[in-house]
């Protein structure tokens, strides 16, 4: 899973509206508990006013272990509370990071499809200088090619010309041959 999928997923803005309910609901309790613990304090001073000594001295231990346990679960309940609230403050004005997260994504692809094109655009180039290379090639074979025409031609007219030469002079010997045969 991508980090923008998780964050797609964890939905930080719904998490900040639940965060927003417990937050409310733990202020709501703790007024609660506050006017629970007031009112039972009120009622322990009565109790000591209208129960008698005797009785209250069989029943102490019993009610300091209810107010041991009453005061754990207090402190216990304080902490958790205040880790809670801690947390609550750091994320709630958290911005959502998913946009900045879609729009690293698409520079992201931006930049593979750029380096997809710089990879296409280096083997074009190196394909271009092939073909320059062997257009050069072709370039010097047309002049090696003209040279070579031009050579064959000269050839062609020193041999008719060799060639018109030796006519000549066989004709002249035949001549004088036929010439020399009749007489």
């Amino acid at each position: 899973m991508s980090v923008l999928d998780y964050w797609k997923v964890f939905d930080l803005p719904r998490l900040q509206s639940d965060l927003d309910a417990t937050a409310s609901e733990i202020a709501k309790r703790q007024d609660e508990s506050e006017i629970s613990r007031r009112r039972l304090i009120e009622q322990s001073r009565d109790f000591k006013k209208t129960v008698p000594e005797e009785s209250r001295k069989q029943v102490a231990p019993l009610l300091k272990s209810f107010q041991t346990e009453v005061d754990s679960l207090s402190r216990r309940s304080k902490a958790a509370e205040t880790a809670f609230l801690n947390i609550y403050r750091k994320l709630a004005d958290a911005p959502d990071p998913t946009a900045a997260l879609e729009q690293v994504a698409s520079h992201q692809r931006r930049i593979d499809s750029l380096q997809a094109f710089e990879i296409e655009n280096k083997k074009l180039k190196e394909t271009l200088a092939e073909y320059d290379s062997e257009f050069a090639q072709v370039k010097n074979q047309e002049v090696t090619i003209g040279s070579l025409k031009e050579k064959i031609r000269e050839m062609e007219d020193k041999r008719e010309e060799d060639l018109a030469i030796l006519v000549k002079e066989k004709v002249k010997e035949l001549q004088l041959e036929h010439s020399t045969a009749e007489r």
